[in-house]
């Protein structure tokens, strides 16, 4: 066989050898790819002359392949699937064959309230779904344009280049003493908050919150007895103490089951907040993709505020 380029080679003759090895017969063969059978014959004829082997020889019993056509059975119908699989229109989309690992990028807080509904769904909708939570270290927008991480789940400031968002669902502070507190009953006023000690969830252990920055505008400071990383302790941190934790609302129905607790409205204004989910442009339209973007939308409407 000649060295021939592949814009040289008449691609529709590799059906042709493919009807013939499954057929075993020229007229049948014919028939399978919808030609005359001088039509099948003349792509025999020229198939041949490419790879300068007789390929199918004609006997009492049918078209018998040579050697070189056996070698040719495997990588041939392997390139035919994959040419079949890139052109024709996609299969419906099915979760229950779908088998991956999707990496997810947040802070506890999100965890909390859908990671434990998403679960839920994947278990019994996509069991061959893995999921792989990460703490966002540094920039979450750069961990989605490198592919590192396939969503993330947070606040965000601001739009950027090459990444999408949905914003999933909304939350306000409320401010949580322990059931027995003495001031569990009582109204909670600015006096009585700023002189209470406060539990502050800080990811990164340093800084303050934006109910501080609110604070400092009315001249008030708040003392901080102990800051935390995560939000998944502080609930328990409460009901051994008399702090106090101004905190998203759904924490509290992702772990307020755990012990009884006194939830007030902040004495200051403290703005609500948007949580959304964020991907990369090229996951658009990705399916399984798309599939687990529209699974964390509904949780996320499910979930109870």
């Amino acid at each position: 066989m000649n060295t021939v380029h592949i814009a040289a080679f008449d691609l529709n003759l590799l059906l042709a050898f493919e009807a013939l090895a499954a057929e075993r017969n020229v007229t049948r063969a014919a028939r399978r790819v919808g030609l005359s059978q001088s039509a099948l014959s003349h792509a025999l004829r020229r198939l041949r002359a490419h790879f300068g082997d007789e390929l199918f020889q004609p006997t009492p019993r049918g078209m018998v392949p040579t050697a070189r056509a056996q070698a040719l059975f495997v990588p041939l119908a392997e390139a035919l699937r994959i040419v079949r699989e890139t052109v024709e229109a996609p299969r419906p989309f099915d979760p229950s064959a779908l088998t991956r690992n999707f990496t997810i990028s947040t802070v506890d807080y999100a965890e909390l309230v859908l990671l434990p509904r998403l679960q839920a769904r994947l278990a019994r909708l996509a069991p061959g779904v893995t999921v792989t939570v990460r703490q966002p270290v540094g920039d979450q927008g750069r961990e989605l344009l490198s592919g590192e991480h396939d969503l993330a789940l947070g606040l965000w400031p601001s739009e950027q280049d090459d990444l999408r968002s949905q914003a999933l669902f909304s939350d306000r502070f409320v401010s949580v003493l322990r059931a027995g507190h003495p001031d569990a009953k009582k109204r909670l006023t600015l006096a009585r908050y700023v002189r209470l000690s406060h539990v502050l969830v800080s990811p990164q252990g340093s800084g303050e919150s934006i109910v501080d920055a609110v604070l400092r505008t009315l001249g008030r400071t708040r003392h901080i007895a102990l800051r935390l990383p995560h939000f998944l302790i502080a609930p328990l941190v409460i009901a051994e103490t008399d702090y106090v934790l101004t905190a998203p609302e759904r924490v509290l129905h992702a772990l307020g089951t755990l012990r009884p607790f006194a939830v007030h409205r902040p004495p200051v204004e403290v703005p609500d907040f948007s949580i959304s989910q964020r991907w990369h442009v090229r996951n658009d339209l990705e399916p399984g993709h798309q599939w687990l973007r529209a699974q964390l939308a509904e949780v996320a409407r499910e979930s109870k505020r």
